[in-house]
């Protein structure tokens, strides 16, 4: 499965009945608290495709396809997560293997797990992510066992809860870092109009005073906005 958050909102799910924005019966479900405010989409134009079963002699795989391009500007966050869908217990397969590929360099393994990484009486492993700053994607590794499956994503969505904390408290913080780096750069300066009568404030906090501030106890002081 692939859930795509923007900050902590979450917008879709795409599993093996594909976007659940887009997919009979799922829209309405109570199997997430998916916004569907965005839509991964259908067909081979989806920002985000599940392959379904690919089964040969020797087995069967998934694939998800995810086109970075295609996501919303809103986007932020998209997670991986596989799970045992009748038997509860991804430790029962035999040969588990999760990889997250850049399709440019698909030798070249971002993030992955296997069967080994399972804790016994496992249903579902979230495997990895990407995360989205100042328009940069990047990878987040991350192995988190949860109680889920895609009849219930909850269990999901609260593993992630404080991930997705970070994104929030980013946002609140987010101007004051900016306005730092261009003063710092000086590409940005103090209004020097007496007669605006205003002060650069946060709340309680004077941003100018913060900014004036060594650059180590600058980064104290944001991190707790």
């Amino acid at each position: 499965s692939c859930l795509i958050y923007s900050q902590e909102r979450l917008l879709d799910i795409v599993d093996f009945r594909g976007a659940h924005s887009a997919a009979v019966g799922c829209h309405n479900s109570t199997a997430s608290s998916a916004s569907y405010e965005w839509s991964a989409g259908r067909g081979k134009a989806a920002a985000v495709l599940h392959s379904g079963d690919v089964m040969s002699t020797e087995g069967g795989f998934h694939v998800i396809r995810l086109l970075l391009a295609k996501l919303p500007d809103i986007a932020t966050d998209c997670f991986f997560a596989v799970s045992a869908y009748n038997c509860r217990d991804l430790s029962l397969f035999r040969s588990l293997n999760v990889r997250l590929v850049d399709d440019s360099t698909p030798v070249q393994t971002l993030a992955k797990i296997s069967i080994s990484d399972v804790p016994p009486l496992t249903s579902c492993m979230i495997v990895g992510g990407l995360r989205r700053r100042l328009n940069v994607w990047r990878v987040l590794r991350l192995v988190k066992p949860c109680d889920a499956t895609v009849r219930n994503y909850s269990p999901i969505e609260a593993s992630l809860k404080p991930l997705q904390e970070n994104q929030a408290r980013w946002q609140r913080r987010r101007t004051v870092v900016m306005l730092a780096q261009l003063w710092q750069t000086a590409r940005a300066f103090p209004s020097s109009d007496p007669a605006s009568g205003m002060k650069a404030r946060l709340g309680s906090l004077d941003i100018l005073q913060v900014m004036r501030l060594p650059t180590m106890l600058f980064q104290y002081i944001v991190q707790y906005i």
